[in-house]
């Protein structure tokens, strides 16, 4: 679903930091320069690291939300996902940094209190990243730490 949202306003919001241990990796996923632009794009700069033991893994870029001008009027991709038991979850909005995908609920966009990652991953990434059996990156982080 493609709603208008957000105003126009700049924010900026101070560096986020979500760590989550799991099956012996420890994944951090740092978001800096959270903010909206002149026409009320939010985006934002990631650094997600897996480490275990002598392995290192990054990943970064920036992170800009979906959208689109419909006659003069910008729509941001919103969508509302169902929750346990089929009850409507909070809205969610996505962000796109080339392959790499995140969710992060409307209502606290610019100070998120969790972050979805999703990044598929080719057999040159596999072979980089701490799980060598993963085809894809897939976590929510909810934890945040400053």
């Amino acid at each position: 679903m493609l709603l208008a949202a957000c105003d126009a306003s700049m924010a900026s919001a101070a560096p986020l930091q979500f760590v989550k241990q799991r099956a012996g990796i420890s994944h951090t996923l740092l978001v800096d320069n959270l903010k909206k632009d002149a026409k009320g794009v939010p985006s934002f700069d990631f650094t997600y690291t897996q480490q275990s033991g002598g392995c290192k893994y990054v990943l970064s870029g920036k992170a800009v939300a979906g959208h689109e001008e419909v006659d003069g009027k910008l729509e941001l991709e919103i969508y509302n996902p169902q929750g346990p038991g089929g009850e409507q979850a909070p809205a969610i909005m996505t962000f796109y940094a080339g392959e790499d995908n995140f969710t992060l609920p409307v209502k606290d966009v610019l100070k998120p209190h969790s972050v979805t990652y999703l990044k598929l991953l080719d057999a040159t990434a596999r072979a980089k990243s701490c799980d060598k059996k993963a085809d894809r990156i897939e976590i929510v982080f909810t934890k945040t730490t400053r």
